[in-house]
């Protein structure tokens, strides 16, 4: 069973050009973002959003952890998540990825 937190995509700073949303951890605290389990059997990390304008649903899924040299987490990068038929990933948003800042 799907639990992942759903959160508005406009919590987000999009950009097209690279095809990377960004938001800071500390904005997404009461939302468990980035340390939520995406199922109940334990299966993966992530989140969902939902666009405001036409309500389609996209699970991301924890894909990396960025670290610096010291070995401190810098981001949480998520991808689109394609194992739950409820929910396909919508053509347009293939190759994105939203970075969870470490802040």
């Amino acid at each position: 069973m799907l639990i992942a937190p759903l959160t508005s995509a406009t919590r987000f700073t999009w950009d097209r050009r690279t095809h990377v949303a960004v938001a800071e951890a500390s904005d997404l605290r009461e939302t468990r973002i980035p340390s939520c389990p995406l199922r109940s059997d334990g299966e993966g990390y992530g989140f969902m959003t939902q666009s405001p304008s036409s309500g389609r649903i996209v699970i991301w899924a924890l894909a990396r952890v960025e670290r610096d040299r010291e070995g401190e987490v810098v981001a949480w990068v998520h991808t689109p998540w394609d194992q739950d038929q409820r929910y396909p990933v919508p053509s347009n948003m293939l190759g994105w990825e939203i970075h969870v800042l470490n802040d």
